[in-house]
């Protein structure tokens, strides 16, 4: 791929070849909810805005993305995208002719309706670049779409996690895998002051998480511990910030459990760095995760994580180094690490700390906004 080809392209929409050089990049997002995808594609949409680019998202026009871009200056499309937009042959024309009248050197997709849809609209507009972000550690379906998907309408991949990687060419997904192809940058978390949490457990030490409550998170394994830890403590505290679909089951099991004095479920959390400043130990039971957000935030405020030996949990995690990884879903295992880091506080300082300079280094948010323009550069000059 090479700049000859990208002026072909300007040129059947009517622009001079070689006059206007710069880079146009079209993310494409049209989840109407605001998660860490979304996120991922704002910020980045941002950045390279300020680098230069020429940049619009397609997303849902009554979305929190739309919203953002909008105040940011960021060029919005609305369209809304569903699971079977792809054989809608007006929505198609009318991407591919927004994707060719705008010149789009690379497009950036987020979900597998995104994908199939403005994908296969990019490709007969003849994008060069049609970037698919996968931030999911499970294998797609693999079905005769997604063979077509992956082997004529995606040019590369955009991963936050080697797990993620294998997950998505395990072999249950894509059949073919080029290396050369596939691009593993971190998400970013930005670097905040050391704010101190106001708590009332000063006596005790706190053990936090931060999730949705959903099954992908694991929370009941986190209660389990909880009762495990009981047993034989009671000089802790556990703080579970978020909300979502499984709230009232998790209170009623830690009511069962007669844990309810020792778990604290502090609701939504905004200020993220604020609560990791305030626990001791994060505990991550997630059953499997793309890029462990919340494990990254809590290294970075220089608390030691303590979770399951799964997906991504080693490249962030290094066991005995930043925290301690147990094998996976092995809740004593959990509990007897817990227990060694509540009896030795030094071994907290001296995790913590070095987590948090690995996050600094290793997940800095500028840092791999700067690997997302400096690699779209590189590939469409490839």
């Amino acid at each position: 791929m090479n700049n000859s080809n990208t002026n072909k392209g300007l040129d059947k929409v009517g622009k001079p070849a070689g006059i206007d050089d710069t880079i146009k990049v079209c993310f494409v997002n049209t989840t109407k909810s605001w998660g860490g995808g979304e996120r991922w594609h704002f910020e980045n949409a941002a950045y390279a805005c300020q680098q230069g680019f020429k940049v619009s998202i397609i997303c849902s026009k009554n979305s929190r993305l739309h919203d953002k871009a909008s105040q940011a200056g960021i060029h919005c499309h609305p369209i809304n995208i569903s699971n079977l937009s792809f054989i809608n042959p007006f929505t198609l024309q009318k991407l591919k002719q927004y994707f060719r009248k705008n010149g789009i050197d690379a497009v950036v997709f987020n979900g597998p309706s995104d994908l199939k849809t403005a994908g296969i609209a990019a490709m007969r507009a003849g994008v060069p670049l049609r970037i698919y972000r996968r931030g999911l550690a499970k294998a797609p379906h693999r079905n005769v779409l997604n063979r077509f998907l992956f082997s004529n309408v995606v040019t590369d991949y955009i991963v936050n996690s080697k797990a993620t990687a294998k997950a998505l060419f395990s072999k249950s997904g894509p059949s073919r895998q080029d290396n050369s192809h596939v691009h593993v940058l971190y998400n970013g978390i930005e670097p905040h002051p050391n704010i101190k949490y106001p708590s009332s457990y000063q006596d005790k030490i706190v053990f936090g998480n931060a999730s949705r409550f959903v099954p992908q998170k694991g929370l009941h394994y986190l209660l389990d511990m909880a009762f495990i830890l009981k047993k034989s403590r009671t000089d802790f505290m556990v703080h579970i910030a978020g909300t979502g679909p499984l709230e009232k089951t998790l209170k009623d099991k830690a009511s069962t459990l007669n844990v309810h004095d020792v778990v604290e479920f502090t609701g939504f959390v905004d200020d993220v760095p604020a609560f990791m400043s305030g626990i001791d130990v994060y505990v991550c039971t997630s059953i499997f995760e793309g890029f462990g957000f919340s494990i990254a935030e809590a290294m970075h405020a220089g608390k030691p994580v303590l979770g399951f030996d799964v997906s991504s949990n080693p490249e962030l995690v290094s066991d005995q180094k930043t925290g301690s990884l147990v094998p996976a879903f092995d809740v004593h295992q959990l509990t007897n690490k817990a227990l060694v880091l509540m009896e030795n506080k030094e071994l907290r300082q001296k995790l913590g700390d070095e987590g948090q300079r690995v996050a600094l280094e290793k997940f800095n948010k500028i840092h791999q906004h700067e690997k997302f323009c400096e690699l779209v550069k590189r590939l469409r000059d490839r």
